[in-house]
């Protein structure tokens, strides 16, 4: 487990710690909490309650962010505070780390839930999951909205001020924030997509850049990406293990055939940039347009901050 090399410092802006148990990279290094419009006194009392229930939920994010050695293919596992639900990560070929499956956070979504405010603040299950818990990894199916809305909810949402038409280059992101997201990880732009596919292609010996076209099938990484147990032909050499969720536009299709992810960048009023894989193809498509537009409902993956 993790514990205390020694005490805690403690001033009035910030809480100093050193930690054992979390990696070979981080322990021993020096953690700083800042304290921020709080009462250190109050602070002072219930530090070490507060520093433990910290690590309870976040110890594995901290082992993952702070092992800067773990090589390409490293999984680890996090537990996302807002419902403590845990998610498999791994080291993707672009030195980040990445969900190893599809999010599933429900919490004040609504299932079903209509689209009223584009559809944010509801979420789908893909059939195969029962409809109602997407569990067993297949995770939600969220519209573009409840993506990048602050975890998911209708208030939250914004229409960006940005859009995206050109292919190249790859685009950053057109919302700020974490979006649907675990706090410490977001939903990728697509420029962030891109440097991973890029990174994945270069990987296996391909020379396709995605970073340079767009709105077509190309590239090998699908074939990496997605799981060998029940979606097509496929290595899943990362342990990325995409699987076919489908899609919801007003009603489910497309179940182990296609898997289409979000990225955060916004195309236009009605269309956003997106990744999709398919059952049959070792190629990956990076693009917008295609056969659905915002409102509908497509998995998202998270990449740490």
């Amino acid at each position: 487990g993790v514990s205390f090399v020694s005490n805690p410092t403690i001033s009035t802006s910030q809480i100093t710690l050193k930690l054992q148990g979390l990696s070979a990279a981080a322990d021993n290094q020096t953690f700083t909490i800042k304290i921020t419009g709080t009462n250190p006194n109050y602070c002072k009392l219930d530090t070490q309650y507060f520093i433990f229930r910290f690590l309870e939920n976040t110890s594995r994010l901290f082992n993952a962010t702070a092992d800067a050695s773990a090589v390409v293919g490293t999984k680890r596992s996090i537990i996302d505070p807002r419902d403590n639900k845990t998610y498999k990560i791994i080291k993707m070929p672009d030195n980040k780390w990445w969900f190893g499956q599809n999010l599933n956070y429900q919490k004040g979504l609504t299932l079903n839930g209509g689209m009223s405010n584009k559809g944010a603040g509801s979420f789908w299950c893909p059939t195969a999951a029962g409809f109602s818990t997407c569990e067993n990894e297949w995770g939600a199916l969220y519209t573009w909205a409840c993506a990048v809305a602050t975890d998911g909810l209708a208030s939250a949402f914004v229409e960006p001020s940005t859009y995206y038409t050109n292919i190249s280059p790859a685009h950053p992101t057109s919302v700020s924030g974490r979006g649907v997201c675990p706090p410490g990880w977001h939903v990728p732009s697509d420029k962030e997509w891109v440097t991973m596919l890029d990174a994945v292609e270069s990987d296996n010996s391909s020379s396709v850049s995605f970073s340079s076209s767009a709105s077509t099938w190309q590239g090998v990484s699908g074939g990496h990406l997605k799981t060998k147990c029940s979606f097509g032909v496929a290595t899943d050499k990362y342990g990325f293990a995409v699987k076919g969720t489908g899609i919801w536009y007003g009603r489910y299709d497309y179940e182990n055939a296609h898997a289409p992810l979000w990225t955060s960048t916004a195309y236009s009023t009605t269309d956003a940039w997106k990744i999709d894989l398919h059952t049959s193809f070792t190629s990956l498509y990076r693009g917008f347009g295609y056969y659905f537009d915002r409102t509908a409902a497509c998995g998202i993956r998270c990449i740490m901050d």
